[in-house]
């Protein structure tokens, strides 16, 4: 198969890296990439930002189908034709569209796939956050990102990185580290270092009789001021109580009223999540 850089040069595509496009084109860590899905023949993989098909060709060579949604018009032309003959025979299909815009449902179906992405870096943190909210489409899912946001999804509490992008990936999915990728080993080289995260998405709906949507709200506004005291964001937030029914709560539950977002737990703000729904008279807070 023809490289990424034979690719370039045949079809005369300047790549843009101000658009947060950067094409992996070491063969070994493709190759590493795809093992951590733990691919397996025949099985579906969801593809977002193919580029030039590096990665979709090592899953393809692998017996893996694959639907891949790209953006640039200009890398669908070029995986159309060096992957014509996957396409024909069903094995590969491709959407040209933006994955932020994109209905995952639509364009998979329901059943259940693994995901990779290297996640164009300007858009990490959302692309994350949607996939996340489609995670019953998904079990297995490999990204490659900044390694400074790798950096934020694994910081533990008291940690300058730490926060609501912590958290939400916990709720979502065990994620555990792949391993990091040079500059050298994109083109064009990044400014900063990448790293491949991969992600064993959860299936539940219910967070202590909380909904997913209702917990992210929370943590949302729990970490809208960072340098308050958390007691203060709360009764400032929409969420519905004074500081002194979250006063209550936090004695109830053995929490430090002084303590500020970032020390906190993820079992902690799911108590305290309960909290908003709670009656006046505070009934679940034992």
């Amino acid at each position: 198969m023809r490289t990424q850089i034979d690719l370039l040069k045949e079809y005369g595509i300047a790549i843009r890296g101000n658009l947060g496009q950067h094409l992996l084109i070491d063969p070994n860590l493709q190759r590493k990439t795809v093992e951590l899905l733990n691919p397996v023949k025949g099985e579906s993989v969801f593809e977002i930002g193919p580029g030039l098909g590096a990665l979709t060709g090592q899953m393809l060579a692998r017996g893996m189908r694959v639907t891949a949604v790209e953006k640039d018009a200009r890398f669908v032309e070029v995986l159309k034709e060096v992957f014509a003959a996957e396409i024909e025979d069903g094995r590969l299909e491709i959407h040209h569209d933006d994955a932020l815009e994109a209905d995952f449902e639509k364009i998979l179906g329901r059943k259940p796939c693994k995901i990779l992405s290297n996640l164009p870096y300007y858009i990490t943190a959302p692309l994350l956050f949607k996939i996340c909210e489609n995670r019953k489409l998904f079990t297995r899912g490999v990204f490659t990102m900044q390694l400074e946001v790798a950096d934020r999804i694994f910081a533990g509490p008291g940690s300058k990185d730490y926060g609501r992008l912590s958290l939400m990936m916990r709720l979502f999915a065990d994620v555990a580290p792949g391993f990091d990728v040079s500059p050298r080993c994109f083109t064009p080289p990044p400014q900063v270092k990448s790293s491949v995260v991969v992600f064993d998405f959860h299936q539940r709906d219910d967070f202590d009789g909380l909904t997913a949507e209702e917990v992210s709200e929370f943590i949302k506004a729990a970490f809208s001021h960072r340098r308050k005291k958390l007691i203060s964001v709360l009764a400032q937030s929409t969420l519905g109580k004074t500081k002194e029914e979250w006063a209550a709560a936090f004695e109830k539950l053995g929490i430090d009223p002084g303590v500020r977002s970032e020390q906190l737990l993820l079992k902690d703000f799911l108590a305290l999540a309960a909290q908003v729904k709670a009656p006046k008279d505070g009934r679940r807070l034992d």
